[in-house]
């Protein structure tokens, strides 16, 4: 099966309890708090998991 999308990023959804993300900013997962990102400490994250993107041509995850 194959989808045809408008935009090249593939964005996860995740939920976050830091305000200052910003498109564009990298984000890691918060290892205190389950399934929770926070905007990355810099070089050599070891939880990095990506960029916050505005218009993605696919999202996969579970909103609820």
């Amino acid at each position: 099966m194959a989808y045809k999308t408008n935009g090249a990023d593939l964005a996860e959804i995740y939920y976050t309890n830091d305000p200052g993300l910003l498109p564009g900013k990298l984000v890691s997962i918060d290892s205190g708090l389950n399934n929770i990102v926070r905007k990355s400490n810099g070089r050599y994250d070891s939880n990095l998991v990506g960029v916050v993107s505005t218009k993605p041509g696919l999202i996969i995850g579970n909103p609820d």
